[in-house]
């Protein structure tokens, strides 16, 4: 099998790529893979939780903040922040549960990944997950449901990629989309 290479791109126009998913999908994890592809300078990610309300701002359930509804999110400081990079960066990754639920956002997206997780494997790694300390297992739950809820909306994003999270990403094969948009 023949070893991967990092390829350096260079793209000839501004690309705005989406990444969605359930938390601990691999958002994170592919933005960071898809930036390797090119020049640190050209590349920047937007990561949805950098735009989040004031806590006073965000709904709460059972007395626990609720980072899982949509208004959590300032979409229109996100949507500020990727039309003003767009002068200083050839390519801006978008990643976050709510990557996709804002039409305004979406509009900006020349194309989109949708990393899918297995239920059973979104609770193997949630429980993993101590970046919040330890979550209740009713929180847990809420956060699966929410997703179901919220985190699946595709509107308007074509083409949009659909990942297997369950394996590791396929270095080749995210090239290749690449490669269809610079």
């Amino acid at each position: 099998m023949q070893e991967y290479s990092n390829t350096l791109l260079h793209p000839s126009k501004s690309l705005v790529i989406g990444i969605g998913g359930v938390s601990r999908a691999g958002k994170s994890t592919l933005a960071s893979l898809i930036a390797s592809f090119f020049l640190h300078d050209t590349c920047l990610i937007l990561c949805q939780d950098d735009f989040i309300r004031p806590l006073s701002e965000i709904p709460r359930v059972r007395d626990h903040v609720d980072w899982e509804d949509p208004y959590s999110i300032d979409f229109d400081k996100l949507y500020s922040a990727i039309i003003q990079q767009q002068t200083k960066y050839g390519v801006i990754i978008v990643e976050g549960l709510f990557a996709f639920n804002n039409d305004s956002i979406n509009h900006l997206f020349n194309f989109g990944y949708f990393i899918k997780i297995k239920r059973r494997e979104f609770f193997h790694r949630k429980r993993l997950d101590l970046t919040w300390g330890v979550e209740p297992e009713w929180y847990i739950h809420h956060i699966w449901k929410s997703y179901l809820k919220y985190g699946r909306t595709l509107n308007n994003i074509s083409p949009l990629f659909v990942l297997d999270g369950n394996k590791p990403f396929d270095k080749h094969l995210l090239l290749s989309h690449l490669q269809r948009f610079i």
